[in-house]
């Protein structure tokens, strides 16, 4: 099959700093500065920053490639460069196909015009003929679900309407190549789940898509092959399942280094974690599970301290921080016995995956006997992601059989 987008080791490069001169005396002043090769005031230096640095890959026509990464990472500059907004400073980029994007929903709108009328602004500037917005006008309205509202000006809209209609619009181009970023975090839960769906419907329709969104789940559902964008280079590119392993690694690190590390780097850490890993159904390291898949987490310890039946306590939070699950050694019927310093001692725990969509984060801890002192831990973190789970909402899955009996009058 044909490549719909070739980024062929593309490049950007910006200049940081000011570079601007209040008149045109600094201009000549700064001019003979550099002839004579003497340095320049503060001000007007500037330095290269490369936002991307020789990327390259290929996405097939009529399949889509999800672009994961932390911030900063570049994404967003590839879309950009993608869609022509701007020029790489390197490399080459050739689309086939008519290009439109979704980067900034509502972007071009303005706040004096009613929705109405920004409806043809904005499908204007998305490439939209009059005509073709005049046979689509009444499904961007009900897809937006302000009707109501559509005479007033956009000023008087909230953020989520604002995010609602531009949405809305962008979402009812007909393009061959879509690029989309972070739009489908816009408005509630039920407008998200309109615009996943719409965008399966945009997939099904085969429609080349880059989707760039920090929504793992949705990066799933939408996407078999993805990439990993960090610090301005594509570090992965392949399964999904694989970017995302690619990306928690990426993510953990950076966690690590701005954090840096839970106990004092002149302490040695009581109790060190040698490794935690997470394994799936068939044994192989993982950083993300499906709903209902059998899991085993395995951990190698070695205890820098004598300790006297130490207890491990087992701790997932929500990426909200919220604690969704709790449990200790002793609670699990599997006491620790006394260790010695130095001794290293491996702990493997076998369960099942009940919780639904969304990104966990697991925290091994130590105390002492009597739950009287936390051990200092050092690397006792693992993060992992629940893919979008169809059937149910929430957190927990409770896995329920439903059987409907004989009518009785």
């Amino acid at each position: 099959m044909p490549a719909a987008i070739v980024v062929d080791n593309v490049s950007k490069k910006y200049l940081i700093g000011l570079a601007r001169y209040s008149s045109l005396r600094d201009t000549v002043t700064n001019t003979c500065r550099r002839v004579l090769g003497r340095p320049l005031p503060e001000t007007a230096r500037t330095r290269e920053f490369w936002a991307l640095k020789d990327v390259s890959f290929e996405v097939e026509k009529g399949t889509t490639l999800g672009i994961i990464g932390p911030n900063g990472a570049g994404k967003s500059t590839l879309l950009k460069l993608i869609s022509r907004v701007s020029k790489p400073t390197k490399g080459t980029i050739t689309t086939h196909g008519r290009v439109s994007a979704l980067i900034e929903v509502g972007a071009g709108f303005h706040p004096e015009l009613t929705g109405r009328e920004n409806v043809y602004l904005n499908g204007s500037i998305l490439g939209m003929m009059k005509r073709e917005i005049d046979k689509k006008f009444d499904a961007i309205v009900d897809f937006s679900g302000i009707e109501e509202f559509i005479d007033t000006p956009v000023k008087y809209y909230s953020s989520g309407m604002y995010a609602r209609l531009g949405f809305s619009v962008a979402a009812h181009v007909d393009p061959d190549i879509l690029l989309v970023d972070e739009v489908l975090s816009v408005g509630d839960w039920g407008f998200q789940q309109k615009c996943l769906e719409r965008m399966q419907e945009i997939v099904a329709a085969g429609v080349t898509v880059v989707f760039v969104s920090h929504n793992m789940s949705a990066v799933t559902r939408l996407c078999k092959k993805s990439a990993v964008l960090d610090a301005g280079k594509c570090i992965y590119s392949g399964d999904t399942e694989g970017a995302i392993s690619a990306y928690e690694r990426v993510a953990i690190g950076i966690a690590r280094r701005k954090g840096g590390s839970r106990v004092n780097e002149s302490q040695r850490a009581e109790v060190e974690m040698l490794s935690l890993d997470l394994h799936n159904h068939s044994g192989v390291s993982t950083h993300s599970l499906r709903t209902g898949q059998p899991f085993e987490i395995v951990l190698k310890a070695r205890w820098n301290v004598p300790c006297d039946e130490p207890i491990m306590v087992i701790a997932i939070r929500d990426k909200q921080g919220m604690l969704v699950f709790r449990t200790d050694s002793r609670v699990a019927g599997c006491p620790i016995s006394s260790v010695t310093s130095n001794q290293v001692v491996i702990v493997r725990m076998r369960g099942r995956m009940n919780f639904l969509s969304g990104r966990y984060g697991l925290h091994i801890g130590m105390e002492t006997s009597d739950h009287e002192r936390a051990l200092s831990v050092s690397n006792g973190d693992l993060y992992f992601l629940v893919p979008e789970y169809p059937v149910a909402e929430g957190t927990a899955n409770l896995d329920l059989e439903m059987h409907i009996g004989d009518r009785q009058t």
